[in-house]
């Protein structure tokens, strides 16, 4: 009996534990060599091994025959379908999920690339994820692919967008960290909202895109903790209090500057008209103390309709922050 049996449940933080090849076959190939030689991918093939993280484990008999009975015990590389696509929907059928909404684990933050140089790397690596992450979500009508699109470069951000639409990805993740030149508010990325909209699928953050805390706030003379995950390389009490600090600035900044949360002329209007002091959500403490709501934004007749229309009224202006 599926686990979700007489319930509709949508998976809304489904992973892959991808192998460190899992890119190769999606890269242009005259960035293949570029990315395998840069010092952010050698960081990130450099986690120790872990139980299950081989094909071959995964084919084992005795491996095989225990997959009904641990579909809730084995975690990480050893879930059945966390990187062979041809197990993921055997996997759906025991958990019962209505769907999944699926995220990288081994390209969370894209290496570290939109904080660099080489923009050139930066997007290559996020088409690759995006082409991997919608084959393998391409094999279960059930299996929802995000695809990420940095946010640093106006022009290949609306590219990546693109082609991550047209190659079938059901919702965008955009880093919470902000671009190094720009704010992410910024009127030059209103065509990749405006593209995200059309195409009905939403914007999300996830953890990985985030400054990292310090290292040394590790350092309290006891020993390592393991992380949730059971090892010290991803995720632990500590490094997940910065967390929400990023993705709420981003969420009040564009919220300030230029009220994203709005898609209509009905609910700017409705957006526009609450101006008074009031308590709003808070991503880390709830429900936080008054604010003013500030008027930040066009008059009503300049905005358009849409992120579409906003973004060619936009465009007349000149790309400055």
């Amino acid at each position: 009996m599926p686990y979700a049996e007489g319930r509709l449940i949508h998976d809304a933080d489904s992973h892959l534990m991808e192998l460190d090849d899992c890119l190769d076959p999606f890269f242009e190939a005259h960035l293949l060599k570029r990315f395998h030689e840069s010092s952010a991918f050698a960081r990130r093939v450099q986690i120790p091994n872990r139980p299950g993280r081989s094909r071959d484990a995964h084919s084992r008999p005795d491996f095989a025959a225990g997959v009904d009975s641990n579909i809730l015990l084995r975690k990480n590389y050893e879930a059945h379908g966390s990187f062979i696509r041809e197990d993921r929907p055997h996997a759906m059928d025991l958990l019962g999920f209505a769907s999944q909404l699926v995220f990288t684990t081994f390209c969370l933050g894209n290496f570290g690339l939109d904080q660099g140089d080489d923009m050139d790397l930066c997007y290559g690596a996020a088409d690759a994820h995006n082409r991997m992450m919608t084959d393998f979500c391409s094999v279960d009508r059930r299996l929802l692919a995000t695809a990420y699109v940095p946010l640093e470069d106006f022009d290949r951000a609306q590219a990546c967008t693109r082609l991550a639409i047209e190659l079938g990805a059901k919702a965008l993740v955009i880093p919470s960290r902000c671009p190094q030149k720009h704010a992410p508010s910024h009127i030059g990325l209103f065509p990749v909202w405006a593209m995200a909209q059309e195409a009905g699928i939403p914007i999300l953050f996830h953890v990985g895109g985030e400054e990292k805390l310090p290292d040394v706030y590790k350092v309290n003379g006891l020993p390592p903790v393991p992380d949730f995950h059971g090892g010290d390389d991803n995720f632990t009490s500590v490094s997940y209090m910065p967390i929400p600090q990023f993705g709420d600035a981003d969420a009040r900044d564009a919220d300030l500057r230029w009220r994203v949360r709005p898609i209509s002329q009905a609910e700017m209007g409705r957006h526009r008209a609450r101006r008074s002091l009031g308590p709003r959500l808070d991503a880390r403490h709830g429900f936080g103390g008054p604010c003013l709501h500030e008027e930040r934004i066009p008059p009503a007749a300049a905005v358009g309709k849409t992120f579409g229309d906003r973004a060619a009224t936009a465009s007349g202006h000149a790309l400055s922050a």
